[in-house]
């Protein structure tokens, strides 16, 4: 149970992490910054803290650690250079859960979608499949995640563009689609050659 709620920490990380306040701001930087210095001095330290397999307990404990001084300096960030503070009243959280009500359920959606699988599988077949499968996801979804930073810098741009220029931001994005679809076709064919190796 320590290793569960440890690893909750990353949870706890990653809600004070505003990548939203960068994203419109147009300051992505800063998310690139603090995600690389967090996670290489945690990475470091895991290194240096964990000596035998006894020690695992200590790994969601420091990558733990490293998304919440990640949030932290993230808010730092936005309190120095930008001169913003959060409000956490009683009343803004009300506002906010409120406002952001369907946001909520739409990332409930990509999370269960996300882990439903490997769930749902373990309570069907043994281990050793799951384990396959979960190993799989993973290296699918590591490619996947190749395209967050890029859709991440182009939303706030996009999302300006629509309100002064429609029919350009619609070019744009349709000429944005066509090259992704171009990438995917490529991989997918170098997939599909390789896979048995």
């Amino acid at each position: 149970w320590g290793l569960y709620y440890l690893t909750f920490l990353w949870v706890v990380g990653q809600a004070m992490f505003p990548v939203w306040f960068f994203q419109g701001m147009q300051k992505m930087k800063y998310v690139t910054i603090v995600n690389v210095l967090s996670r290489m001095l945690f990475t470091v330290a895991i290194f240096v803290f964990i000596q035998n397999e006894n020690d695992y307990i200590y790994v969601p404990l420091l990558n733990g650690l490293g998304f919440i001084i990640g949030g932290l300096l993230s808010l730092g960030i936005i309190y120095k250079r930008f001169n913003q503070s959060v409000d956490l009243s009683r009343v803004q959280l009300m506002h906010y859960t409120k406002q952001g009500f369907y946001i909520f359920l739409s990332h409930i959606n990509i999370s269960l979608y996300s882990v439903g699988n490997t769930v749902i599988l373990g309570l069907l077949v043994n281990n050793s499949a799951v384990g396959y499968y979960a190993m799989a996801d993973k290296i699918m979804r590591a490619f996947s995640m190749l395209q967050i930073p890029v859709l991440g810098a182009l939303f706030p741009h996009m999302a300006q563009l629509i309100k002064s220029n429609k029919t350009l931001a619609i070019y744009r994005l349709k000429k944005i689609l066509r090259f992704g679809a171009l990438i995917y076709l490529i991989a997918l064919i170098f997939i599909v050659i390789f896979a048995q190796q």
